[in-house]
């Protein structure tokens, strides 16, 4: 997806284990450093927000043709796999329920610009 980057500024996550802090920063990827301080650690490289964190891994969207994929990156194989295709492009709202089984994103359905010409305008 390509991102608007202050989408993800100042959004953070602590994982459920409380030992780290994922966040979102530029030029891209999510971000890792432990919650005692230390050093960051690239996670995710090349993603934009958003993107929603479980404990398993990192669920992601990106723009592809008319529409977009949901993906997912497994903490456990550092592997990324297709989870969704959506019929139109992705807009900014991922989530996913705390069992993992229930996952809501927004899509754009409607996308429209009106152009107007004004006379005498002062």
């Amino acid at each position: 997806m390509q991102g608007n980057e202050e989408a993800g500024r100042g959004i953070a996550f602590e994982s459920s284990n409380g030992r780290y802090i994922y966040y979102w920063k530029s030029p891209g990827g999510a971000w890792r450093m432990p919650v005692g301080g230390g050093d960051e650690e690239l996670v995710l490289p090349g993603i934009s927000f958003p993107w929603a964190l479980t404990d398993k891994g990192i669920y992601f969207m990106e723009a592809e043709g008319e529409g977009g994929i949901v993906k997912f990156f497994s903490f456990a194989t550092q592997r990324v796999t297709r989870v969704t295709v959506m019929e139109r492009p992705p807009a900014l709202g991922l989530t996913v329920s705390p069992d993992e089984r229930w996952l809501l994103y927004t899509q754009r359905d409607v996308e429209s610009q009106t152009l107007m010409l004004v006379e005498n305008f002062r």
